[in-house]
């Protein structure tokens, strides 16, 4: 997923927003994953007993073309799950679209001048 992330793909939790510099170290981009079990928050220790988060990795049309070779790999070994557009995403992490397409528009408005809320 790493390239994938190099490829312009931005990480969105279950509520709508990103919540990391996706070009980050592979030990930040996990922390700030796990981070998001209010255990491992406090404690910076994984409980195996609870339940692991999902994020989505979203990649532009054109990213998601030039990534093909890697999405296929992980779609078959069900790594991954293809979902195309912002309403079937807003769907599948029960999220109101606007709060899903807010936090793309922000980031493709923030890329077009080169200042990231996260420091991309």
């Amino acid at each position: 997923a790493e390239l994938m992330r190099g490829m312009g793909g931005i990480l969105i939790n279950s509520d709508g927003k990103r919540f990391c510099n996706e070009l980050g170290t592979r030990a930040y981009v996990t922390d700030r994953m796990l981070s998001h079990d209010a255990n491992y928050n406090a404690t910076k220790k994984w409980n195996e007993a609870s339940q692991v988060p999902t994020f989505s990795l979203v990649l532009s049309s054109s990213a998601a073309l030039d990534g093909k070779k890697h999405v296929d790999l992980y779609t078959h070994k069900g790594l991954l799950t293809r979902i195309e557009g912002v309403t079937a995403l807003a769907e599948s992490i029960g999220q109101d679209v606007s709060v899903v397409r807010s936090t793309i528009e922000t980031y493709q408005r923030e890329a077009q001048i080169g200042v990231d809320t996260w420091g991309k």
